[in-house]
């Protein structure tokens, strides 16, 4: 009969140790993006970005953004950028309220980053397709971490003569935290997407991509309940993009 009670408890315990990790979510997310390009000349434009997703737990995510691309060697591009963001979800937002773990509200809270680029890309004319990998350090100074963003990507380009009409990309996106979390990775995107070239300054087209993120605990919540955790959340999102270019 003792062994049977002690037996409950310790399985009592088990299950509400679990239930004090983040859930692991699966499920779609959505999003609208629309960037607006306008050439201050030949190697310089300024770039204005807008993001609006829907997440995964009813959770709400906007990014406003704003920053120069150049030029600076016939097969590099660097830039800089500002960053508003709304709606992130750091591993540090899992914390205890009301007795209970649970995430934070982040939908109101703004973070701002500093944003630097460094993208060389490679053109195969003989085959319509270019290749390029994008590179972003991001410093959020709102939360004091750094990551880089790193995104290689091929596009082919659908011609009519000498101008394209529209274009397929495949690209594939890590978040790499640099002094935050107990990932290597922290964010994986794999996208497949068109755009279609409506005319010479409008671009608009789907894309799908199979997104995961991982959570790990924070010493907190080691501390409060002498257990760790490691999980990861899946989703499939579907986005729509339009580049307006002036």
């Amino acid at each position: 009969m003792i062994k049977a009670i002690l037996l409950a408890v310790l399985l009592v315990a088990s299950n509400d140790g679990h239930a004090q990790e983040p859930p692991s979510a699966h499920g779609s997310e959505h999003g609208l993006e629309v960037r607006l390009f306008k050439r201050l000349s030949a190697k310089t434009s300024v770039m204005t970005e807008a993001k609006a997703r829907k997440e995964l737990l009813g959770q709400r995510y906007q990014l406003m953004s704003l920053g120069l691309y150049h030029r600076l060697l016939a097969n590099l591009r660097v830039g800089a950028f500002y960053w508003q963001e709304r709606g992130i979800r750091w591993n540090e937002d899992w914390v205890k309220d009301s007795g209970a773990w649970a995430w934070s509200d982040t939908k109101s809270r703004n973070e701002h980053s500093l944003v630097l680029d460094a993208t060389p890309g490679y053109e195969f004319a003989l085959l319509d397709m270019t290749f390029e990998w994008k590179n972003r350090l991001v410093t959020n100074w709102s939360r004091g971490h750094h990551f880089l963003r790193t995104r290689p990507g091929l596009t082919y380009f659908f011609m009519k003569g000498d101008r394209p009409i529209a274009n397929l990309f495949l690209q594939h996106e890590w978040y790499l935290p640099l002094d935050y979390g107990r990932h290597t990775v922290y964010e994986r995107w794999l996208y497949l997407g068109t755009l279609l070239h409506v005319s010479e300054h409008v671009m608009l087209g789907p894309y799908f991509a199979r997104r995961t993120r991982h959570w790990s605990h924070q010493d907190n919540f080691r501390e409060q309940t002498g257990q760790g955790y490691f999980t990861a959340s899946t989703s499939n999102f579907y986005g729509l993009t339009l580049n307006l270019v002036f």
